[in-house]
C-alpha cells in the first residue's frame, strides 16, 4: 500500500505542465514630454522673472518664467523681447518649447512657479523642460 502510495506521487508530480515563465516587464520608453509651440502676446517683468501670456493652439496660457539658477536662460532670453504689457508697440513672439504635464493646478497656485504653463481655460499646468531651437 505504501508503495503505491508513493507511485501515485511520483505519478502525479512528473505529468504537471512546466510553468511558463512571464516575461519581466518592459520598461517603457514612452514619455509624457510634450512639443508645444507657445505664442506670447504681453510679458510683465516681476520680481523673480517674467510672467506672459499668450496662446497655444488658440487656447490662452500665462508662463512664469524665473531668473537665477532654476531658470531656463534660453526662456528668458527668447522672453526678453516679447511685448512688455501696458506698453505700445511690440509684436508677438513664437517660441518652440518641449514640456511636461504636471497636472490640473487648485486655488493654491503660486504665481512664481518657474518654468509653469498653465491653460487658462482647464487650470491644466506643464513645467517648461526646454526651448526647441
Amino acid at each position: 500500500m505504501r508503495s503505491i502510495a508513493c507511485l501515485v506521487l511520483v505519478v502525479a508530480c512528473t505529468n504537471k505542465p512546466a510553468p511558463t515563465p512571464t516575461p519581466a516587464p518592459v520598461a517603457s520608453a514612452k514619455t509624457d514630454e510634450r512639443a508645444m509651440t507657445v505664442v506670447i502676446e504681453t510679458c510683465l517683468p516681476v520680481g523673480y522673472g517674467e510672467h506672459c501670456s499668450g496662446t497655444i493652439d488658440g487656447r490662452a496660457i500665462s508662463l512664469q518664467a524665473c531668473v537665477g539658477r532654476e531658470g531656463d536662460a534660453d526662456l528668458m532670453h527668447r522672453l526678453s523681447t516679447a511685448p512688455i504689457a501696458g506698453q505700445d508697440g511690440g509684436a508677438s513672439i513664437t517660441i518652440a518649447v518641449t514640456a511636461k504635464p504636471v497636472g490640473v493646478l487648485d486655488a493654491a497656485y503660486s504665481s512664481d512657479y518657474c518654468g509653469g504653463l498653465l491653460f487658462a481655460d482647464t487650470n491644466e499646468q506643464f513645467h517648461v523642460l526646454r526651448v526647441v531651437r
